[in-house]
């Protein structure tokens, strides 16, 4: 195990050292309160986990530990609010190579809640869309739960006033004309985007 300084948090064990760094760690702590929101940046180790670019390594690791709390927020580390969970993070996560890979083992997990909104009423649809993640949008839309396409969300950027399908016209074509798509015909959107997705029905 490599050098870790004492008094830090899984989270920052996991996003400065390897995995293994952090199986050892949680190993020699038994009784560490692996929720804990980190006290300098406010993320908790598996909003850590989505940050990684390990191919969900870190995330599955996480999700097998049963204290584990899969709708966590962060906080806000100046006042201490509620922020957003682990999957709103995916779904901002556009850049992050592992994030196909990050959402799929998301959606196997029935304990994730897709429709949960963040401090600012944000939908994990919203995300994805204002941050063009495609694959996080065709993941969000083949849940039932996520298709409030119309409804206005008090975002910040300036973007309060604005719905999920106007978000996509904005900023991209592409997930514009899916959400067109799934507006006109949900049930055979969303069975395209499972189909896509790997998801079996």
């Amino acid at each position: 195990m490599e050098d870790i300084p004492a008094n830090v948090s899984l989270y920052f064990v996991l996003v400065n050292f390897s995995l293994e760094n952090a199986k050892q760690f949680l190993k020699s702590r038994p009784s560490y309160p692996i929720n804990k929101v980190d006290e300098k940046c406010g993320q908790t180790a598996l909003h850590g986990a989505v940050s990684r670019n390990d191919n969900g390594d870190s995330l599955r690791f996480l999700l097998s530990c049963p204290e584990i709390d899969v709708n966590v927020f962060d906080v806000n580390r100046h006042t201490r609010e509620k922020m957003r969970t682990p999957l709103h993070d995916a779904c901002i996560r556009a850049s992050n190579p592992s994030i196909p890979e990050i959402l799929s083992i998301i959606l196997q997990d029935k304990r994730f809640n897709v429709n949960i909104l963040t401090r600012d009423n944000e939908t994990c649809l919203w995300l994805a869309c204002n941050n063009q993640n495609v694959f996080a949008v065709k993941a969000m839309i083949s849940f039932r739960e996520a298709s409030e396409l119309n409804t206005k969300h008090s975002a910040m950027y300036g973007f309060s006033s604005y719905t999920v399908l106007e978000i996509a016209k904005l900023f991209s074509n592409e997930i514009y004309k899916l959400l067109m798509e799934f507006d006109e015909d949900p049930v055979k959107t969303k069975k395209k985007c499972r189909q896509e997705l790997g998801l079996v029905d």
